[in-house]
């Protein structure tokens, strides 16, 4: 009977060790499991982390930032060209000073389809300044499901005025026009000379005068137009969708002498 107690206290004594090892066992592995699950959750914590700060609009704040500071480096005026009625057009300075002070923000481009070239609105409240251009330079994959990117600036491009004002102007050939104080010329002739609305009848009597047609396009500001040396009112032009047009008739005066005794006389 001794002998089966001490048999059963030596297994008993046996189970507990093997008892004891399987939990610090056991307790060891969890431990290493929690540890990896805290480093594996700071790693998804600190990838997308990266990954928010490599989307474009992340870049995108960076670079409204650096024009709001008054740095214009990558800021292209290629889209605005001066013309002899306009020479000294000057769309770097109408930019800076639209945008100087002012708070800007910034949207997705309607026209952007290209996630590795996005492209973005600036805006002064809801006016569209300037269209940015971004480019990927570099991508790289994390967590093998995420792409990550590294941008710059393509390109910045501000909303100038060039060619938005067109102006048309119509008189007899024997008068003289100006725009923004330049004379028209041949290069901004439009057609044929034609006979003079209304005095058809004269031709049979006397030379009909004629009137010339003389297209302006592409510029920048509202134009200011002289006939013979006269200011031309923008109140007595006919405007639509920024496109100006004079009819210019003969005074008195002003008629060849063999017309005017015609026209008086008849």
């Amino acid at each position: 009977m001794e002998e089966q107690v001490k048999i059963k206290k030596k297994t008993t004594k046996k189970t507990k060790k093997v008892k004891s090892k399987f939990w610090f066992g056991y307790r060891i592995f969890a431990g290493v499991l929690a540890l990896l699950f805290v480093i594996m959750c700071i790693a998804v914590w600190n990838t997308m982390k990266k990954y928010e700060a490599a989307q474009p609009e992340k870049y995108m704040k960076k670079v409204v930032q650096k024009i709001e500071d008054g740095n214009y480096e990558d800021v292209s005026y290629t889209s605005g060209t001066a013309n002899k009625f306009e020479p000294n057009l000057d769309y770097k300075k109408e930019f800076e000073t639209l945008i100087a002070g002012k708070e800007l923000d910034f949207k997705i481009s309607a026209d952007s389809y290209d996630s590795l070239k996005p492209k973005y609105d600036i805006l002064v409240g809801e006016e569209k300044v300037a269209t940015v251009n971004l480019k990927s330079v570099k991508e790289y994959k994390k967590m093998a499901i995420l792409v990550l990117s590294e941008w710059e600036v393509d390109s910045i491009e501000p909303v100038v005025k060039a060619g938005n004002y067109e102006i048309k102007v119509t008189l007899p050939m024997n008068y003289e026009a100006e725009i923004n104080g330049v004379k028209l010329s041949e290069e901004e002739l439009s057609g044929e000379a034609v006979v003079m609305e209304g005095f058809d009848y004269v031709k049979e009597y006397v030379e009909a005068p004629k009137t010339v047609t003389y297209v302006v396009k592409g510029l920048a500001n509202v134009p200011e137009l002289k006939v013979n040396g006269k200011v031309i009112e923008a109140d007595k032009m006919t405007v639509k969708d920024n496109k100006y047009s004079y009819v210019a008739n003969y005074e008195e005066q002003e008629m060849p002498a063999e017309l005017r005794e015609y026209v008086l006389n008849a």
